[in-house]
């Protein structure tokens, strides 16, 4: 355990909406840190089950350790920002309410952040459903990887290692100075990881499994609707444009944003606005950037941009295949 001059406090911020029968495996998994500076704000972002109730109970148990907000239902993001106002820690985590971690997930992460000098750190993780047992993982080291913030953002398109998730990283509380996950929105996270690497020096990824993501079926990502495309398609060209403007064309975001297009296009098109930068941008990069991509993937573009009909018809209507 980290000595106590260098145990600053963490905060770790856990949004809650009719959760219940998965919430106390949650808590469990925080309760049990070996990182002992820790808050626990949990956001009861207006839940209809008993989630409520039993954040009041268990903060009635462990009422140094939990605060608990009960707020109107305002979305996986308004709960977020509404723990980031009262959160009091020099670092700051968040975990989702059905998933849960390794009880030295904290621990590592604030020693890496201090032995590193880093502003953000991000560890792998596991997933799991109601059809797989978590059993001891093998081949679990620690193997340590460190990125300018130029790194990390290509790392965002081209690995597993950073992802564009929240809850899978320790962050400086400095960093979230200006910066709010966008509400209203689904796939939030895509429209605020970014902007947070750009503000850090260096960011440390760690090879190890401690977060612990569970899979359900009744899950935004796995039950998506139109809207679920329409933001992804809006977050996703408003990250493209940024990282264009700072850094030029690059590989790895001018494929990303080609794969969100074809994916989200269907979804998109009665909308004059969005329709018009997907066609757009699909016409300038089939023209001014086909040096990046395959002729495969050349073709595709030449075939979407002429003829949609024939490109879902030979595709399908969410091509996500990188070539």
């Amino acid at each position: 355990m980290l000595k106590r001059k260098n145990n600053p406090l963490v905060s770790i911020i856990v949004p809650i909406y009719n959760v219940e029968q998965y919430i106390m495996r949650c808590l469990k998994s925080l309760l049990s840190q070996t990182y002992e500076n820790i808050e626990i704000i949990l956001v009861d972002d207006g839940s209809t089950d008993n989630c409520g109730e039993l954040c009041d109970i268990i903060h009635k148990k462990y009422p140094d350790k939990i605060i608990v907000v009960h707020k109107q239902n305002g979305g996986l993001s308004d709960a977020r920002n509404i723990g980031l106002k009262i959160a009091k820690g020099s670092y700051i985590a968040f975990v989702d309410s059905d998933d849960f971690i390794s009880n030295k997930m904290i621990e590592i992460m604030v020693s890496n952040l201090q032995k590193y000098n880093v502003d953000m750190v991000c560890v792998n993780f596991q997933e799991f459903s109601d059809d797989t047992l978590i059993i001891s993982l093998k081949n679990n080291e620690e193997h340590i990887y460190i990125y300018d913030k130029f790194q990390a953002i290509k790392a965002l398109f081209s690995s597993q290692k950073f992802c564009n998730f929240a809850w899978n990283k320790l962050y400086r509380v400095e960093l979230f100075e200006n910066i709010e996950f966008p509400k209203g929105r689904k796939m939030e996270d895509l429209g605020t990881t970014y902007l947070l690497i750009e503000k850090c020096h260096r960011i440390l990824y760690n090879s190890q499994k401690l977060y612990y993501y569970y899979q359900r079926y009744d899950s935004i990502l796995h039950t998506p609707d139109k809207k679920f495309y329409v933001d992804k398609f809006t977050l996703a060209i408003e990250r493209y444009y940024y990282l264009k403007n700072k850094y030029g064309d690059f590989y790895e975001n001018i494929d990303y944003i080609i794969t969100i297009i074809f994916e989200c296009y269907q979804y998109i098109k009665d909308d004059c606005i969005l329709k018009g930068l997907a066609e757009e941008e699909i016409k300038y990069l089939s023209k001014k950037q086909k040096s990046f991509f395959s002729i495969k993937r050349n073709i595709k573009m030449l075939i979407f941009r002429f003829n949609k009909k024939a490109y879902y018809i030979l595709f399908g209507k969410k091509d996500t295949t990188y070539d």
